[in-house]
């Protein structure tokens, strides 16, 4: 059994945990929890691991969890099992254990990394094994221990088939707990027998190593002076070095065998997480205090703790029971809000005798030194506290429903004037204040150690918010709404406002270094000559947005802190102001802090700051290392084709083409993230598709671009990320190359164009035989029409027109019956004739031209014949043009009426007929030396004009008539041929 020593060391830590201070106030860090709604995978998380470009994994009961920042995918196993344990090698290959199988990621032909087991290399006998609680990766070797066995792995050499090759399998003397692995080597628990050592993939007992045989250890750590700290479940904590062991002296020590630790981590500040399954995270420091607790009080979702990891930005991830949490801690910023207690916006925060005091909407808040984060109501005051002033032994209190003065833990009111808002002291008298209220200024003195209202300034009865001496006597007063004034007693009052170059809102005057300076809400002013200006040497490096714009505080004489109220979020500053008057803006400390608004501050003298705000109080500890500077990665996180008819995903980080890869030409989409998890939710986006744009894009949150349509050629996808204080993290590229889809390949356009040509050709045959069987069918059913017409009815009314000539010819008819007999005679050889020209229109030898201008002189032939003279100018030539027999046949009529109408009405002498016919257009000029004709006065029973005018529309055509002086008329018609 190895001595518990009592040596120099463990002498000097109980000397130094006796000595150590009360704790600090600290308040609450941010914390950001992942519920099942976040997270697509289980409940519970029992490993935590992080690869070389920041990818995050965890061990979850439904496979193992990946987060790159944007995006969570859960990778199963074959049986759908637990994953236990996560180990992940110098060249980021992942190793997971789960229940009875273990295995590792590989990326399939797309890029997405699977679970590949090793199960089969295995030995049968030994593969039922339950879950594979750790897993460890040293040099080559790859480690998995279960209770009962603990099998190691290698990496197989290059020219081998098989990635990893099976090296052997443990048995150990006894059933195992849990191992761990501490300055690259491991370390087991051996049930009964003590804490044992992996030596050349041998089991051996550890110096001193029997203390523990009857413990079940949870962690163990690397310590200072080569000593190793653990921690058991029954017995509390020690540190071992050698064959000496010796209890770990603090407080935690004794509590934690009561509350189920589970497991534990160091953190950057040297102090230890601890992981309980019943009461949360323990923070515990080098001498075994507990300075903080983490548990649903504080924000975190769930208390059962399973796993601890610290990652490169040194947050505090815990794999949860029930989810997963990210605990910014150590860090420079924690938070005083409703979880501590504080209600209500806060006004102003002041220190007094060694409590800080906190002025709010709600009223009154102390915060004591011996309490770590709650902040307690102080009794006395009911209404809106406004501004604080520590005076000796006296807080005095500005407050919506009187002036007060904390002495001694009792709260006195000394005066009862309503809306006080601000607390000055004056350059001339140390026991003079003075106090701002809705109707301008009161003046406060001490008297038998009390506080006694004396004065009133006079000319004043302005709502004031801010009151700055800048020399004895003189003093510039802000106001909410209505500017400035400049006051000097005893009494001389000038204003201010928008006439002199101010801007709306409040204004607030203060004192850097002698300079006077104003913050407004378009950034800092100064005074000169009854005008307000803006000089740009003193604006901070942010643009002001229009609304709350400038707060400052000042620290000292030359250093005060300034809050920039963005479009983006309020960013606050360290300044200095030189003796010259220009103002030095250092990096900004609060970057968009969890979007808080700063509206005051104040400094301790260790360098504590303290902001506050409508959203409570942020704690900035600038002797904290500062965790936003961790070098990060931009991440391609998955490629997507998209087509109408296709969708394929690739993660082209674990592709690895030995080539430019190829894509068609179709939609892409690029999703992408930062592996910056602190304030993940302010991460900025640029991108670049070199190829097609010419720079970087603005800005954005967006994590992802889309591309469409892109041209043929070879284009590089650029992004890169900067985290919520502005720090630009390492960007990521990938080239590929857009090719022709199939639809615009040489050989489909050579396909489809001899397959248009034939469907044209095709087209062009089937129109036309289709049209050439209708013109057959056509002209079949006009021969027989028009010989229907002729054997039939040219019959029928031939025979009428002779029987009623016959009868007319007998003597027994009276002369009336003669004449009706006569008359149907007529109708009957009319009709013959009009019947005859149907015939011959609808005749199919007669569509040419040439058969039109024959039927032409035949009827003027036949009408003229040798009553009236005639000459006619035809055509010689042969036209043969074939025209359609609606046209003809108008055509036919229209030069009949024309001659019927010279018969019957012109009494002309003579009749000359022209024809022309010039391309497309047939002119018909009929003259004769009759009486004239008037167009304009004519009626229908006459010539018949609306008759000639309606066959001439029906054949798109324009008639007109001209009559000369000395008689006669010309008619012209004038049509496009059909």
């Amino acid at each position: 059994m190895p001595r518990c020593i009592t040596s120099s060391l463990f002498i000097a830590l109980i000397l130094t945990t006796a000595s150590l201070r009360a704790q600090e106030e600290t308040g609450y860090p941010y914390i950001k929890n992942y519920t099942m709604r976040d997270i697509p995978a289980g409940l519970q998380n029992w490993a935590v691991a992080q690869d070389q470009r920041g990818i995050m994994y965890f061990g979850n009961s439904n496979g193992l969890l990946i987060f790159d920042g944007v995006h969570w995918r859960v990778t199963e196993t074959p049986g759908r099992a637990f994953i236990r344990s996560i180990a992940i090698n110098t060249s980021d290959e992942v190793f997971a254990g789960a229940v009875d199988d273990l295995g590792y990621l590989w990326p399939d032909s797309n890029g997405q990394r699977q679970f590949v087991s090793l199960l089969s290399a295995i030995p049968e006998p030994d593969r039922h094994f339950g879950d594979v609680w750790k897993s460890f990766c040293i040099g080559n070797r790859i480690v998995f221990q279960t209770f009962s066995r603990i099998f190691i792995f290698e990496s197989a050499p290059p020219e081998s088939p098989e990635r990893f090759r099976f090296v052997r399998t443990i048995q150990p003397p006894n059933s195992l707990h849990f191992s761990f692995q501490v300055r690259n080597a491991i370390y087991m628990i051996v049930r009964g027998h003590g804490l044992h050592l992996l030596q050349n993939d041998t089991l051996v007992l550890a110096p001193g190593g029997a203390f523990f045989a009857s413990d079940r250890i949870y962690a163990m750590l690397p310590w200072e002076n080569d000593a190793t700290m653990i921690f058991t479940r029954e017995r509390g904590i020690f540190l071992w070095k050698d064959e000496k062991i010796m209890p770990f002296a603090g407080d935690v020590h004794t509590d934690l065998p009561r509350h189920q630790i589970y497991h534990a981590t160091l953190l950057s500040d040297s102090t230890v997480a601890i992981a309980t399954l019943d009461n949360g995270i323990w923070i515990m420091n080098r001498f075994g205090r507990r300075i903080a607790a983490f548990d649903r009080s504080s924000g975190l979702m769930d208390q059962s703790i399973l796993y601890l990891f610290t990652d490169r930005e040194n947050n505090l991830w815990a794999g949860l029971n029930q989810g997963i949490a990210r605990v910014e801690y150590p860090s420079r910023y924690t938070f005083f809000s409703e979880r501590n207690g504080l209600t209500g916006s806060v006004f102003k925060i002041a220190r007094h005798q060694g409590n800080l005091y906190v002025a709010t909407f709600d009223g009154l808040y102390r915060l004591s030194k011996n309490n770590t984060h709650q902040l307690e109501r102080v009794t006395g005051i009911s209404s809106s506290v406004w501004h604080l002033y520590s005076a000796g032994t006296s807080l005095v209190i500005a407050a919506t429903d009187g002036v007060y003065a904390l002495r001694d833990h009792v709260i006195q009111r000394i005066s009862d004037r309503p809306y006080n808002y601000v607390i000055a002291t004056t350059l001339s008298d140390a026991k003079q204040i003075l106090v701002g209220h809705a109707k301008g200024v009161d003046i406060y003195r001490q008297q038998n150690g009390r506080w006694v209202s004396t004065a009133a300034w006079q000319g004043i009865d302005d709502e004031i918010r801010t009151i700055t001496e800048y020399a004895p006597g003189k003093f510039w007063l802000g106001t909410m709404f209505r500017g400035v004034m400049h006051y000097t007693t005893p009494g001389q009052v000038t204003r201010y406002g928008a006439s002199h170059g101010l801007p709306p809102g409040e204004i607030r005057p203060f004192m850097i270094n002698e300079h006077l300076l104003f913050a407004t809400s378009s950034g800092i002013m100064t005074f000169d000559k009854d005008r307000f200006l803006r000089p740009p040497a003193l604006q901070a490096p942010d643009d002001v947005f229009v609304g709350y714009g400038i707060w400052m505080h000042a620290v000292d004489r030359h250093n005060f802190w300034v809050s920039v109220e963005t479009k983006r979020g309020a960013n606050t500053y360290r300044a200095t102001m030189d003796d010259n008057g220009s103002i030095h803006y250092g990096k900004p400390i609060l970057v968009r802090a969890d979007r808080h608004v700063i509206w005051n501050g104040m400094q301790d003298d260790d360098g504590i700051a303290w902001f506050g705000g409508p959203d409570g109080i942020i704690r900035y500890d600038a002797h904290t290392a500062d965790n936003t500077t961790a070098p990060f990665h931009a991440l391609i996180s998955r490629i997507t084709l998209q087509s109408d008819t296709s969708r394929a995903e690739y993660n082209i980080r674990f592709r690895n083409p030995t080539q430019i890869p190829e894509y068609p030409a179709m939609g892409i989409r690029f999703e992408c993230a930062a592996t910056s998890f602190t304030r993940q939710e302010f991460n900025e986006f640029q991108y670049w598709l070199e190829g097609f744009n010419h720079m970087w894009s603005d800005w954005t949150t967006e994590t992802r671009r889309d591309y469409t349509n892109l041209p043929e050629g070879v284009f590089t996808f650029r992004v890169r990320a900067r985290n919520f204080a502005g720090q630009i993290g390492k960007e990521d590229a990938f080239t590929f190359r857009v090719t022709a889809p199939w639809h615009k390949s040489n050989w489909f356009m050579s396909l489809t164009a001899m397959v248009l040509v034939g469907l044209l050709i095709g087209a062009v045959r089937f129109a036309t035989v289709r049209r050439w069987k209708r013109r057959v069918m056509d002209l079949e059913l006009r021969e027989r029409i028009s010989r229907d017409l002729h054997d039939e009815i040219g019959a029928n009314l031939s025979n009428i027109a002779l029987l009623s000539e016959m009868l007319s010819a007998k003597e027994n008819f009276e002369n009336k019956e003669k004449e009706q007999l006569a008359r149907i005679s007529n109708v009957a050889r009319r009709t013959v004739d009009t019947m005859r020209d149907i015939i011959w229109a609808i005749q199919p030898h007669q569509d040419q031209l040439d058969e039109m201008m024959l039927r032409m002189k035949d009827l003027t032939s036949e009408l003229l014949g040798d009553t009236l003279p005639y000459t006619l100018d035809f055509p010689s030539e042969n036209l043969t043009r074939t025209v359609t027999m609606p046209y003809r046949q108008n055509i036919i009529l229209i030069y009949k009426e024309l001659l019927h109408n010279i018969i019957k009405h012109a009494q002309a002498s003579f009749v000359h007929i022209r024809l022309v016919i010039t391309g497309d257009e047939l002119v018909l000029v009929v003259t004769d030396n009759g009486i004239g004709f008037d167009a304009q006065h004519s009626h229908d029973g006459g010539y018949g004009v609306k008759n000639l005018k309606r066959r001439t529309r029906g054949i798109r055509g324009d008639i007109r008539w001209e009559t000369a002086e000395n008689g006669g008329t010309r008619t012209t018609l004038r049509c496009t041929l059909a």
